[in-house]
C-alpha cells in the first residue's frame, strides 16, 4: 500500500475523497441515463458503468452503449 499515488483529476477537488459505487452492471439504457442524470443533477462529476459481457468475444459491441 506505500506504492499509492494520488492522481488529480480536471474538476475534481483533491481534498475531498472520490466514491464509487453503484450496481454490478448496467441492465438497461434508461437505467444508465437516469442514473447519470441523477448523478449530474447532484453534481457528480464520474460516473462509472460496467457492460456485462454477452459473450466470450471481448469488445462485443452493444447497442444502447452508443455515448
Amino acid at each position: 500500500m506505500e506504492d499509492l499515488q494520488s492522481i488529480l483529476l480536471p474538476g475534481i477537488d483533491s481534498k475531498r475523497p472520490i466514491i464509487i459505487a453503484g450496481p454490478c452492471s448496467a441492465e438497461t439504457e434508461e437505467q444508465v441515463m437516469t442514473t447519470a442524470k441523477s448523478l449530474a443533477e447532484r453534481g457528480i462529476k464520474i460516473f462509472r458503468v460496467v457492460i456485462p459481457m454477452q459473450s466470450d468475444h471481448r469488445g462485443i459491441q452493444v447497442p444502447y452503449c452508443h455515448h
